[in-house]
């Protein structure tokens, strides 16, 4: 929950996390305790028909019976380290036909509509093969230890009965216990191996899920390190957390006035400040560059610019041109960077996580919904009356057909599958004016609109936006008709950083010709 946008999510696919998630917690859960069980109850039964073979027959006897063992154990230990990494490749190999699985689900209506149904049906044939060629090496695996193991136990038992008729010496009775616990502890011992195989199996499904679990946060989380540290020790009440974040800002107050640095808060970590009638958000970069990862190269180079608290700014550029990358730099996507970025004058490395995004509204491309009624979608913190958010539905036209599905207690399922894309990005919109904050991004927010939708959609940015600094990511040139500045971006860099009616005036004849037809 608190793993990086950037270092992890964007480069681990759905299908692997998907599969981490259900196969392997499922292994953890259900699987492992009871093969656990079934190893302590094979391994009683061993050490119980050894005893016994120990009492009754020659103790020279037991001889037989632990080279036996100790050549099972042998050739278990040999299986185990191929069938340990057939095991991790079997795992892995499931991961894309999850996620094949899920992005068809998703996209079957494209998937029919361009036809390509034969192309989803090889690429998951080659997925099955895949997954069923591991499967089918571990099954052959495990049919090489059984015939070992069946190899060894026949050259066990013909010395061992030999040994028994040449020392006639045995009762009928004793020979028959003897004979009974000896074909037992036989069969006991190649099911503890196997037992043990599939315990070390299970133990590579904890060690996947364990690699999650050590996945490093993302830098600025306020009382992350203590609130984990108390969690580490197995204790779990809510009750006890609070106090500890009480405490914390106890401390945290105290020692500010003292100028002190807190105790359980990283000291280079701040909150946003926000000067006394101030709304909107001061933005200022300088020498800015981005990458996605190290070894890629640059997709920000140089920014550097200043916006006012309060300025609408449209972003403009070709695709590939750093726009989304560009406001995705406000809500600390990018774990690290190169120059400077301050929002009211604190450097945004510096700000605590809650503090930053709390300040930030992001409209993105995608539209999300939770499945739960319309009124926890659209405030879900409850900011709103019911009667304040119908009449923004109205305001934004779209109450009526809210009323007829129910009202606020419209039920969505399936991410709001029974809207519309453009229905979507108006909910959306309505949402982000309930939860407005100092710093709204919209990325490409009305790209699913038509023009008269749109225009409703801009009287209301005007109506509830007006104090606060806008970012929008234009689709359409109309888009940044209402905006102070804009912003052209290409390949990473400023082309231009103008008030709007420069750039109509400006050698942009292409720009200039098109905003003319909205003055």
């Amino acid at each position: 929950m608190h793993a990086s946008i950037n270092r992890f999510f964007n480069k681990n696919p759905i299908g692997r996390v998907l599969n981490r998630l259900s196969g392997d917690i499922e292994k953890v859960d259900a699987s492992f305790p009871w093969t656990f069980s079934n190893l302590l109850k094979i391994g009683s039964q061993v050490v119980t028909a050894f005893f016994m073979i120990s009492l009754i027959a020659n103790p020279y006897f037991m001889v037989f019976v632990l080279l036996y063992f100790f050549l099972c154990w042998k050739i278990q230990r040999d299986f185990s380290k191929a069938n340990i990494e057939m095991t991790r490749l079997n795992s892995i190999t499931k991961s894309p036909f999850v996620q094949l699985f899920t992005d068809s689900v998703h996209g079957i209506v494209q998937i029919r509509n361009q036809n390509k149904m034969g192309l989803i049906f090889r690429n998951t044939e080659e997925a099955v093969e895949k997954t069923f060629a591991c499967s089918l090496g571990q099954r052959s695996l495990y049919f090489w230890l059984a015939i070992r193991l069946s190899l060894y136990s026949f050259l066990f038992v013909v010395p061992a009965f030999a040994y028994m008729i040449w020392r006639s010496g045995y009762s009928t009775l004793n020979l028959g216990v003897v004979i009974n616990f000896l074909l037992m502890i036989i069969d006991d011992i190649r099911s503890f191996m196997t037992s043990m195989a599939d315990m070390e199996n299970n133990f590579v499904s904890f060690d996947r899920c364990n690699q999650y679990l050590a996945i490093p946060p993302e830098d600025g989380y306020k009382y992350f390190d203590a609130i984990e540290g108390f969690l580490t020790k197995n204790h779990s009440s809510k009750l006890e957390i609070k106090k500890i974040e009480s405490k914390a800002e106890k401390t945290e107050a105290i020692e500010k006035d003292s100028l002190s640095t807190p105790l359980l808060d990283k000291p280079r970590h701040t909150n946003l400040k926000q000067q006394i009638g101030q709304k909107g958000i001061d933005l200022q970069l300088s020498n800015v560059k981005v990458k996605y990862s190290k070894d890629l190269p640059y997709v920000l180079k140089g920014i550097d610019l200043h916006i006012q608290p309060g300025e609408k700014v449209g972003i403009i550029g070709r695709t590939g041109a750093g726009k989304t990358s560009f406001v995705n730099l406000f809500v600390r996507f990018f774990d690290e960077y190169e120059g400077s970025i301050k929002l009211n004058d604190s450097e945004l490395r510096q700000l605590y996580l809650e503090s930053l995004r709390n300040n930030v509204t992001l409209i993105s491309q995608d539209s999300y919904f939770f499945e739960g009624s319309l009124r926890e979608n659209l405030d879900p913190k409850g900011v709103k009356t019911d009667e304040e958010i119908e009449d923004l539905l109205r305001e934004a036209e779209i109450f009526d057909k809210v009323a007829t599905l129910g009202g606020l207690d419209w039920k969505l399922k399936d991410g709001g599958k029974e809207m519309s894309f453009g229905e979507k990005q108006i909910y959306c919109f309505v949402r982000a004016i309930i939860n407005t904050r100092g710093l709204i991004i919209m990325d490409e927010a009305t790209s699913n609109l038509d023009v008269k939708s749109e225009d409703v959609l801009e009287k209301l940015k005007d109506k509830y936006m007006r104090d606060a600094t806008v970012l929008i990511i234009a689709h359409r040139l109309n888009t940044i008709h209402s905006c102070d500045k804009v912003l052209i971006l290409e390949k990473g860099k400023v082309q231009r950083f103008v008030d709007r009616t420069q750039l109509s005036t400006s050698e942009l004849d292409y720009f200039k010709n098109y905003l003319k037809m909205f003055d």
